[in-house]
């Protein structure tokens, strides 16, 4: 029964997103799928002495960027300065088609002043007609997590104590990789496999992960197997501005793949974009989760991050459930650059509960974007996200948050 409601109540969402995309203007050909390859015929044609000073800069950073990672500085209230290198590319591997989306290979090297060290690689490959999608990443960790607790009040009902956080040091190895055919046209089915082992936890004899005997508290390993569905109509898929994007998700995480917990975990992304005029975006994005079974503290669902709830801290807040929702105004400054404007809600809950109408949180904030790429239309992601109790982030990204 929660379940249902719970898909009642996204799939108000999505009827409610999808009216209003027959409201919207027919695209412009470099928001189709593989515009952006008439877009580079078009400037290849112009007359180098006709472009303007901007745009040669651009052109240089753009390729100067191809070759040279950039570097990372950013502050988060929990973790202290960050400092590291990132790299994001992307190619197009079928240059003699206009459909194919380009594929994106990302990597990141960081570490804080706190001790936090995280290094991440990871894919995300089209092939040819976007018959077939594969994705995953590679990762090691060396994360003092800081939680305060488990559910959506965990700050002893004072969401500015900030006394009440306890710092958790563990070390992760982290794999996942999927696989999805396109069935019929925008719509993907796939498989996919995941792998984490959390070791080396280290936490107070005081600590609730003791007193409350919570699962997990002394590491182990996840493992398990998930089962996706995909409908993806966006013609950008790395900076849409257009279409819409639902993923359902199932993960059935058992020892007969090796995991020393077993739960099943489900899911459901619904995003819409759709133009008000010229190149102004607005995006909206809904999430829903929840699990049932013996879940590890360290894979609950976490609210905050790098593009949902921005300005929390991933992780202080955490439960079996979640629900959060987000809307984003996008909107160019000059040539290169470009702003964003964007406010969530959100909140966990347990997994026998359901959603409190009158207990969100709220995160909002401002980012700014440079284009470094123009032949896919990606961008340089900088963002400052705030939240209601005095907390912020600064994040420093590739593509959009969502």
């Amino acid at each position: 029964m929660r379940f249902l409601k719970f898909i009642a109540l996204l799939g108000f969402f999505l009827s409610v997103t999808g009216s209003v995309m027959g409201q919207e203007k027919k695209d412009s050909s470099k928001d189709r799928r593989g515009g952006q390859k008439e877009a580079e015929a078009t400037r290849n044609a112009v007359a180098p002495d006709s472009l303007s000073k901007m745009a040669r800069i651009n052109a240089k950073l753009e390729d100067l960027f191809v070759y040279i990672p950039v570097p990372i500085i950013s502050y988060a209230q929990e973790t202290g300065n960050n400092f590291g290198l990132a790299k994001f590319n992307m190619i197009d591997f079928y240059k003699d088609d206009t459909i194919t989306s380009p594929a994106k290979f990302s990597a990141l090297a960081t570490f804080s002043s706190l001790g936090n060290v995280k290094v991440i690689l990871g894919w995300k490959i089209y092939l040819r007609n976007d018959e077939y999608l594969t994705s995953g990443l590679l990762g090691y960790r060396f994360f003092p997590e800081y939680i305060a607790g488990i559910g959506n009040r965990p700050f002893n009902d004072s969401r500015t104590n900030q006394d009440t956080i306890e710092q958790i040091t563990n070390k992760a190895f982290l794999v996942e990789f999927s696989f999805a055919k396109q069935v019929v046209k925008d719509n993907f089915f796939g498989v996919g496999y995941s792998y984490r082992n959390f070791i080396e936890v280290e936490k107070d004899s005081t600590s609730f992960l003791i007193e409350n005997d919570v699962t997990g508290k002394d590491g182990g390993i996840v493992s398990g197997l998930n089962l996706f569905y995909i409908f993806d109509n966006r013609k950008n898929r790395y900076t849409p501005s257009n279409g819409m994007y639902v993923e359902l998700s199932t993960k059935i995480n058992t020892p007969t793949l090796g995991s020393q917990f077993k739960y099943i975990d489900f899911s459901l992304d619904i995003r819409k974009y759709f133009k008000v005029f010229k190149s102004h975006v607005i995006a909206l994005q809904a999430f829903w989760g929840t699990q049932d079974g013996a879940v590890p503290y360290f894979d609950l669902y976490k609210m905050g991050g790098a593009n949902r709830m921005r300005g929390y801290y991933e992780g202080a807040i955490r439960d079996f459930s979640i629900f959060d929702a987000q809307v984003e105004y996008r909107l160019p400054l000059w040539k290169i650059f470009g702003m964003t404007a964007w406010l969530g809600q959100g909140q966990v809950f347990p997994a026998d509960g359901g959603i409190d109408f009158s207990d969100f949180w709220t995160s909002y904030g401002l980012g700014l974007r440079i284009m470094v790429d123009s032949e896919s239309q990606t961008n340089l992601r900088l963002d400052v996200g705030f939240n209601q109790y005095g907390g912020h982030a600064v994040i420093i990204n590739f593509s959009e948050a969502f």
